[in-house]
């Protein structure tokens, strides 16, 4: 969306490109919102019934768009619906963080990491299935302001499938745990033959909250999606202004980068069910760091030192530039996925939402920050 956006209000709504910003502050102030708004909600609905409101949601948002930029010519007209499209789909971003605290309340602990990279590959496929057919859209489109319609029409077409599929696959209508489960009866028949410190040292311990893992974890997804939508959010301003490539070109940098991105999660999976311990898994992605550190020296290190901070115009400089960011992106989904993971395992099923929804919060602030 970010990119079309600019296009639309520099070129065709005839607004300053100053505008982007009141909609990706209206998208993404939305999206703080509604993760926040995240545990709360789970008191009252079902993950299934969260799910169907917000693909809904998403469709509706998608219609927006396409009327908003229906309304070109009536500036006003157009900005007020494009603001209503970005609060409507930042609002329905809960839908992460809520993928993260089912996995937590529903699955066994062993379970958890080994299904929680399934999650972030299909994620990773989407962002990369994204941008194939985003572009295909915008590439058969015969206007730039059809081009610019076309992400509502991909959102409401992909809203419409997802509502489809769920009606048909998933039917979690039952609450998540808020409580801890009550003690087993033999606790109950015999309190007297233990101390009552060891008793309550126990019921403390069973009900425990692992704060260094939250803190930690919280953190990590603050930085680690800065970083990785500031990325996503330059990449393709990168490649077009400094290496000059077309609209039709920067796949050639996409590809290789969400690629990165898919095999990083697909290795995690194989590692965790290889019985990896976290801490050697973690290696992994830091061994990757000085590939990637080698590949962008590369790409703008064989330039005279009047232009050393200029991108060689090459393919090795486009190769290495793609290289070293694929070797970064491969390790963010490398410690992304063991991260959730542990904290995952750290927490009791009934501290899940109540946890997960600030970790996840902070996922959405980052992702905010970062552009």
């Amino acid at each position: 969306y970010v990119p079309t956006l600019a296009l639309l209000t520099s070129q065709d709504l005839g607004l300053p490109i100053t505008a982007i910003g009141w909609l990706y502050f209206a998208f993404v102030g939305m999206s703080i919102v509604s993760s926040t708004l995240l545990s709360a909600h789970l008191k009252y609905y079902s993950p299934f019934t969260l799910l169907w409101t917000g693909y809904t949601l998403r469709a509706v948002s998608g219609v927006l768009h396409v009327i908003g930029c229906a309304y070109a010519a009536r500036v006003p007209t157009a900005m007020s619906l494009l603001i209503a499209s970005r609060l409507v789909h930042g609002y329905t971003i809960l839908l992460f963080p809520l993928s993260v605290v089912w996995i937590g309340a529903r699955e066994a602990a062993e379970q958890r990491p080994s299904t929680l990279a399934s999650r972030n590959a299909y994620s990773t496929v989407g962002i990369f299935g994204g941008i194939l057919s985003g572009s295909a859209l915008s590439a058969v489109m015969p206007t730039s302001l059809a081009a610019g319609a076309a992400p509502g029409y991909l959102n409401v077409l992909v809203s419409l499938l997802m509502l489809a599929w769920l009606n048909r696959s998933f039917d979690d209508r039952a609450l998540l745990p808020s409580k801890p489960p009550p003690p087993p009866p033999s606790s109950q028949q015999q309190p007297s033959q233990q101390p009552q410190s060891v008793i309550a040292t126990a019921a403390a311990a069973g009900d425990g909250v692992p704060w260094l893992h939250v803190r930690l974890v919280g953190f990590a997804q603050l930085s680690g999606w800065l970083g990785f939508v500031a990325i996503e959010g330059s990449l393709s301003l990168i490649v077009v202004e400094s290496y000059g490539m077309t609209h039709a070109d920067v796949i050639a940098v996409w590809g290789p980068t969400s690629l990165a991105m898919l095999l990083g999660t697909l290795l995690f999976s194989r590692l965790h069910k290889a019985k990896w311990r976290g801490s050697t898994i973690a290696t992994v992605a830091i061994a990757s760091l000085p590939m990637a550190a080698a590949g962008l020296v590369r790409a703008m290190g064989t330039q005279p030192p009047s232009s050393a901070y200029e991108f060689e115009r090459s393919w090795v400089s486009i190769a290495s530039f793609a290289g070293g960011l694929g070797a970064l992106l491969f390790a963010f989904a490398v410690t992304n996925t063991l991260w959730n993971a542990l904290l995952m395992q750290h927490l009791q099923p009934h501290q899940q939402a109540q946890f997960q929804t600030p970790v996840q919060t902070l996922a959405a602030v980052g992702r905010g920050i970062g552009p």
